[in-house]
């Protein structure tokens, strides 16, 4: 079965990697379009390391063989530059109210799908058992992410998970400052690079504390301080460092992931879960 998210995958193995492995992962990462019409001795005699490095990346990766590998860049190639072509955010007075209407829909379907190949299942199992078993999730993001780490605190709290969310990186700092071991620190970011939560996450995982991090594009440098690590598109941040996409629809797609695994995994969910709603329905219920 192709591997639907090999791309993000490879990246994300960068830190885990033996120093062959590492040059072999810089160079595709860096030239993934000639790598995907290469064969083994070509790429292995570019990236400066062994054929047997590559079959070994290749196996890692999931793949049976170097030729699955290879069509599946080719398809994930093909994929993410349709999908940045209909990531189109730019405000135009030349549109037509249908031509937006289908510019703003075809956006979203776009970030749906990105969404789906991005994520992986075992992160999702993996970042849910441990905020099912933290003692404290702290969410944090500023501009367009504060309202991802709204809504993210908003929807856990209601499983009963003791979390909270901040997007003032004063209050950030000396809260992360008194985290402990068991806890988590949820940091947000759409590029992937705001240097104040790098200045939040990297002093929280060399404390031990446990980091997931949630951004636009796979490989950035938030990435680097996170345990586990979340994306909306396959897109590398370096190629668009100076433009805005804030996908906080993508974001809000994976917290949505999350909570429903998260539910699955809490013993006393649904219990806690109706709970909330029966106080949210009293609430709308109540006559003005």
């Amino acid at each position: 079965m192709i591997n639907s998210f090999s791309i993000v995958k490879l990246k994300s193995l960068k830190n885990r990697s033996n120093l062959a492995e590492g040059r072999l992962i810089d160079y595709l990462t860096e030239h993934t379009s000639e790598a995907a019409d290469m064969t083994i001795s070509v790429l292995a005699e570019r990236a400066d390391v062994s054929y047997a490095t590559v079959c070994r990346l290749v196996k890692r990766l999931g793949f049976e063989g170097f030729k699955e590998f290879k069509r599946t860049l080719r398809e994930e190639l093909s994929e993410d530059d349709r999908g940045m072509e209909q990531l189109d955010t730019r405000m135009s007075r030349e549109r037509s109210v249908t031509e937006i209407i289908g510019n703003v829909c075809g956006l979203s379907i776009s970030i749906a799908k990105s969404c789906k190949n991005t994520v992986s299942p075992k992160a999702l199992e993996e970042v849910a058992a441990k905020i099912s078993n933290a003692g404290f999730i702290y969410f944090v993001g500023f501009g367009t992410a504060a309202v991802t780490a709204h809504y993210a605190c908003t929807k856990l709290f209601r499983l009963k998970v003791p979390c909270a969310y901040d997007s003032d990186i004063i209050i950030a700092k000396m809260k992360v400052s008194l985290l402990k071991k068991g806890d988590a620190l949820f940091a947000i970011s759409s590029s992937g690079r705001t240097r104040g939560i790098i200045e939040l996450a990297k002093p929280a995982k060399e404390s031990g504390i446990t980091v997931v991090s949630l951004s636009d594009f796979v490989g950035t440098p938030l990435s680097k301080y996170s345990d586990i690590s979340f994306c909306t598109t396959a897109c590398d941040s370096g190629k668009y460092v100076d433009e805005d996409f804030p996908l906080i629809q993508g974001q809000i797609n994976i917290i949505d992931m999350i909570y429903n695994c998260c539910f699955n995994s809490i013993s006393d969910s649904s219990y806690v879960f109706e709970k909330t709603k029966s106080t949210v329905r009293s609430e709308k219920s109540m006559e003005i």
